[in-house]
């Protein structure tokens, strides 16, 4: 059974994205072919802090970065070929991480270009470790990834506070509770 939404996005990518695919796929073959990915958590949990607005998505990504440990320009390319969509989130969050999952694969095509430009005496995992540090230096200062960082630090701002509010609250009560028992003694 085919879904319209899978035929559209078929469609699109044909139209749209086969390029890309392409160019993505030919790099990562290149650099890092025989390999599984050698992301550290921290580096993943990046990807996935990324699509905290899709959180059904984000859950097919931790299992296809954390423990199918997919490459990251084969996980790329299943997203520009719909990995995206079908996930029972709106049309929309849907667009946004595609979008997204589109300008990630176009920063690992440039960063792959340049490790290449460099890859004389290095060894495959060089060449790897190279293109993450290219990837993830870029993908930090997306303005997508700041809009992350702020949504934290504003989570974390309101935890805080009910922290401390719930210490002073303890407090005061103690405080209370200390001063009817040593006025009863």
């Amino acid at each position: 059974m085919t879904y319209e939404w899978e035929k559209e996005c078929k469609e699109e990518f044909v139209r749209k994205y086969s390029g890309l695919w392409t160019e993505l796929t030919t790099w990562g073959r290149r650099i890092e072919r025989g390999l599984t990915h050698g992301m550290t958590d921290g580096q993943v949990n990046i990807i996935l802090s990324l699509f905290d607005f899709a959180p059904k998505f984000k859950k097919q990504i931790e299992w296809d970065l954390k423990k199918a440990r997919y490459k990251l320009w084969d996980w790329l390319a299943m997203c520009l070929m719909c990995r995206t969509r079908g996930y029972g989130q709106p049309k929309e969050i849907e667009d946004k991480a595609h979008e997204l999952a589109v300008k990630l694969a176009k920063i690992y095509v440039d960063c792959a270009k340049k490790v290449w430009e460099k890859r004389e005496g290095r060894s495959p995992e060089e060449l790897r470790k190279m293109l993450y540090s290219c990837f993830f230096d870029k993908v930090v200062v997306l303005p997508e990834y700041h809009e992350v960082s702020e949504r934290t630090v504003r989570v974390f701002t309101k935890v805080l506070a009910k922290v401390m509010l719930g210490m002073i609250a303890v407090l005061c009560v103690s405080s209370m509770l200390g001063g009817v028992v040593s006025e009863s003694r």
